[in-house]
């Protein structure tokens, strides 16, 4: 198998401990909900490998989303007599032959002086002055990480550039795990507002398909009306050959524009004129005035006497 990515699946598989044998790998995988960081070292006793298996034992409580298990090149039965079980709070696994390590095509840098790193330096440089001794061509295993879900499905990988290219601790494992949670946060939100757009545009098309179909059915009505046989006209008036010739001769006067209707004047009001007394009425009236006052002025000088 060439080198795992994010997506892949490891199959199933049966591995050894220092104190069980043929142990099924998808178990160890579903004994949890949480996943599984898998560290590749080297021998159980290489110095690197002891600094790490020590550095994860006593920083295993500052991991908590998370489980840790790692693959050493050591038998069980060395590590059986030299570690006492319930020694370490995660899963050791041995792998002397190789095979995962193989199949997973886990780097070695022939040249030491392009995988040392000033902190595989510095843990060397230490060892030494214990008595360490190490073969100068010698290949340098170099670390790989893999955080592993249930069914053997790989989370994350990274293949070791460097001896010490491995999380220091098991608080950097939860800083891993940390920055997972935040990004599958944000990816959710972009997912919940993909899926807000999409309602809006399945919504807006909704709406959009109702107002075309009843544009349809009005254009469609406009269409059968337009179609529809106009009804009987009114009969033309027959012309004659004759009159047309005629009406063609005929000039056509124009028509002067009609004025505008004043209103009626009112009539005048005649006042009756008193009639005139002719002259011989006013002689009678006035012989008459003159007896009446001689009998009134005789009546007086009677009177008076």
């Amino acid at each position: 198998m060439s080198c795992v990515c994010a997506g892949d699946v490891l199959p199933e598989f049966t591995y050894d401990t220092p104190y069980a044998a043929q142990n099924s790998f998808y178990s160890l995988l579903e004994q949890d909900e949480r996943p599984v960081f898998l560290i590749f070292l080297r021998n159980f006793g290489h110095p690197l490998t002891r600094h790490y298996v020590v550095r994860y034992a006593q920083s295993i409580a500052e991991l908590y989303d998370a489980r840790l298990a790692c693959v050493v090149r050591s038998r069980p039965e060395v590590i059986n007599e030299n570690l006492p079980e319930g020694t370490l709070p995660y899963t050791l696994i041995c792998d002397a032959e190789g095979v995962l390590y193989d199949y997973l095509e886990v780097p070695q840098a022939k040249n030491r002086f392009t995988a040392y790193s000033l902190e595989g330096m510095r843990i060397l440089k230490q060892a030494r002055k214990q008595g360490f001794e190490e073969e100068p061509d010698a290949p340098q295993q170099l670390p790989l990480t893999l955080l592993l879900d249930r069914g053997g499905l790989v989370l994350m990988s990274h293949y070791g550039n460097s001896i010490t290219d491995q999380p220091e601790s098991c608080a950097a494992m939860q800083a891993v795990m940390d920055a997972r949670a935040r990004q599958l946060e944000k990816l959710e939100k972009q997912a919940r507002r993909g899926r807000k757009k999409c309602e809006a545009e399945e919504s807006f098309d909704e709406e959009s398909a109702e107002y075309m179909a009843e544009e349809d059915e009005f254009s469609l009505a406009a269409v059968e009306e337009c179609d529809a046989p106009e009804s009987e006209a009114a009969p033309q008036e027959q012309v004659t050959a004759d009159e047309f010739s005629f009406r063609l001769e005929e000039p056509v006067q124009p028509q002067a524009p009609a004025q505008p209707q004043m209103p009626a004047e009112p009539e005048p009001i005649v006042r009756e004129q008193p009639k005139r007394a002719s002259q011989q009425e006013e002689r009678d009236v006035e012989a008459e005035a003159i007896r009446k006052y001689s009998d009134v002025a005789a009546a007086l000088f009677r009177s008076e006497e």
